[in-house]
């Protein structure tokens, strides 16, 4: 599965698409022009409440900088688009009193807002999630759902959402003094229900259940007894193991696997309850459970679990999970420095194509340089995203430095983090099938795209990714002399083509960066002359770069008195067409590209080597590429301050 990645100028968003739990199409026109938020950061989405979220670059949402810690209700829907409600308001937005257009992230950037405090009329963000897609029945049967908390005691606050399971209707109900009453035409539906208690800002219990019901021309009832509620909770070998961010789903899916959720997005202090339910019947229900935990702050020897589980038959008798580290994947992460000691802020995607994530969980930060012991679930159908993120010389820019590992499997291997590398232009790693990154071309009917982002501060180490956001500089796409789409933000540009558009394109970027991780990388150039043609699906690119790793670096520095080795590899974008190289040439600086000097390189197909013997006196080492493939189109890329030299 792939999500799509817009580096849209008037809508600067990665918005989700397809799955299990199916998302509206996030490029839908907009009903009305608001203000056009900025292409040259990170998209941050400001609730009404000022809390803030970040649109990650496979569409996944995640606390923004400063609000890593606030908690969200984030319902699941057919249809639906992403939905983020701080648990402090969310029983002002079940009973009407804020408006729940203001919530939906997705709709916000469909209409040009960054801001949901900016919106003065909410009717031009489409349907309150609230009102559902109930259709019209003229028979209709009185439900009744009662609800009882933990004590027994009527619960402060309560609610749900039904589907029909034959022809996906669904809405919400709200309890009112823990009663709600539904009307519903005959046929079979499944429910979820929770309930929450609020201490503060923050809920201090949630409580939950799936059931299912057939609704007959009789009157019927529905008994959620939080009495029966079993804890929800990971168990796993580290006795001393805190905490960190909890989401938790109660979901019911029709046969198809499309269907509603409840999800809660928590933090450390909010105890899960799940109520044991029934088996449903030639459907899946019950609930999904990620959490982050870690070590101790002083711990002498730090690790952390990032964990996945989900009941599929209903609510078991004991809904808490064990797991034991050996049936684990141990990752010993080495987060290795560029240069300059720096705080990391961590965050994981457990990826399931059914059971979706809703949103990046933080975890504990780490210090760069450190090393850690990392455990993830090990499951074929869990795939990861290791994301790490730095904040750049202001709050509103970061690099990224993402790591797909994909499906682990258990055992111990080592997990290095910028791994020591020279910086350099690359092209998206095969590792990574739904990140931000990448240069594509989209087929829609009027209006085909070319949509690209590639990585200008790369490691080059196989496995590893870094996005930089709101590179200083301009970004090109143009064809035959004429410019067809124009960035401010050096490391991304999309262009709107004529319709059966074809023939050769040329993409430049040129992007400057103060970033206080590294003082490498300062200034990343590239361009590419490439063919392309109508395609009728998402299409990557054939495009080409030239991946570039050279030997005894360690922090960023390499010795300055040694010869050095280096290897250039010829890499195609993954997903596209391999193709073959055809000519290379290296050049480096010692003066931050003031001037250059040739390299001679011994190259044997996609692959080459060569030596470097540095000038006395020299602190860092930039580097320059071009390359031509098989089909005679062309890069040539460079990087100012790929390393440095001591």
């Amino acid at each position: 599965m792939r999500k799509r990645y817009a580096v849209a100028l008037a809508v600067a968003a990665a918005l989700l698409a397809s799955g299990g739990m199916v998302y509206a199409d996030p490029f839908s026109p907009a009903d009305a022009a608001g203000p056009a938020p900025a292409a040259s950061a990170p998209v941050v989405v400001t609730l009404p409440t000022g809390d803030k979220v970040r649109v990650t670059g496979d569409g996944a949402l995640i606390p923004a900088s400063g609000d890593e810690t606030f908690e969200f209700y984030a319902p699941r829907l057919p249809g639906g688009d992403r939905i983020a409600v701080p648990v402090d308001v969310l029983d002002d937005v079940r009973s009407g009193e804020t408006d729940a257009r203001l919530f939906n992230v997705d709709a916000l950037l469909r209409n040009g807002y960054t801001d949901a405090r900016d919106v003065t009329s909410p009717g031009r963000l489409g349907k309150s999630f609230m009102e559902g897609d109930a259709g019209e029945s003229k028979a209709a049967t009185k439900v009744t759902v009662t609800f009882s908390w933990l004590d027994g005691s009527v619960p402060a606050a309560a609610g749900g959402i039904w589907t029909n399971l034959d022809t996906g209707d669904f809405d919400f109900f709200d309890a009112d003094k823990g009663t709600a009453t539904v009307e519903l035409p005959p046929g079979d539906y499944g429910f979820v229900a929770d309930m929450a208690k609020a201490d503060g800002d923050d809920y201090s219990d949630v409580v939950g259940t799936v059931a299912d019901l057939t609704v007959t021309d009789e009157a019927a009832e529905l008994t959620v007894d939080g009495t029966k509620a079993k804890p929800v909770a990971f168990n796993v070998d580290a006795a001393d193991a805190q905490p960190q961010t909890q989401s938790l789903e109660f979901y019911s899916h029709r046969a198809d696997d499309d269907g509603i959720g409840s999800t809660y997005l928590l933090g450390p202090k909010t105890k899960l309850h799940a109520i044991p339910s029934e088996k449903p019947k030639d459907h899946k229900a019950g609930l999904t459970l990620r959490s982050e935990l870690a070590s101790p702050a002083d711990a002498a020897n730090p690790y952390s679990y990032s964990l996945f589980s989900v009941t599929e038959e209903g609510i078991p008798a004991d809904p808490s999970v064990t797991v034991h580290d050996d049936a684990l994947a141990a990752r010993k992460a080495n987060y290795n420095s560029m240069g300059a000691e720096a705080d990391m802020a961590r965050a994981n995607l457990s990826y399931h194509k059914v059971y979706e994530p809703t949103a990046y969980q933080p975890s504990a930060s780490v210090k760069v340089p450190s090393q850690r012991t990392e455990y993830y679930t090990a499951d074929p159908d869990v795939e990861w995203s290791l994301l790490g993120s730095f904040e750049g010389a202001n709050d509103e820019r970061v690099d990224d430095v993402l790591h797909h590992s994909g499906a682990m499997e258990p055992g111990t291997q080592d997990m290095p983090w910028l791994s020591g590398s020279a910086l350099s232009v690359g092209v998206s790693d095969p590792l990574f099938p739904y990140y931000g990154s990448g240069m594509e071309r989209w087929p829609y009917a009027d209006e085909p795209e070319l949509l690209t982002r590639p990585p200008m501060f790369n490691t080059g180490v196989e496995g590893e990714t870094i996005t930089s956001w709101g590179l200083k500089g301009q970004a090109v796409i143009s064809k035959d002399g004429k410019e067809l789409g124009k960035s401010d933000d050096g490391a991304a540009v999309t262009a709107q083509l004529p319709e059966d558009d074809k023939g050769r394109y040329k993409a430049t970027f040129d992007g400057e960066r103060e970033a206080t991780w590294t003082p490498l990388g300062t200034r990343s150039t590239a361009t590419w002359e490439f063919d392309s043609a109508p395609v009728t699906k998402d299409t990557v690119l054939d495009l080409s770069a030239v991946r570039f790793t050279a030997a005894g670096i360690e922090g960023g520095y390499a010795s300055a008195d040694k010869p050095q080795d280096v290897e250039l590899d010829f890499t195609t974008q993954p997903g596209a067409e391999d193709r073959t190289c055809a000519d290379m040439t290296f050049r480096v600086s010692y003066d931050d590209g003031k001037t250059w000097q040739d390299v001679t390189i011994e190259r044997d197909g996609d692959h080459a080597t060569a030596t470097l013997e540095h000038p006395d006196g020299a602190t860092f080492v930039s580097v320059k590429f071009t390359a031509e493939d098989d089909k005679g189109q062309t890069v040539e890329h460079s990087t100012i301050r790929s390393y440095g030299l001591k």
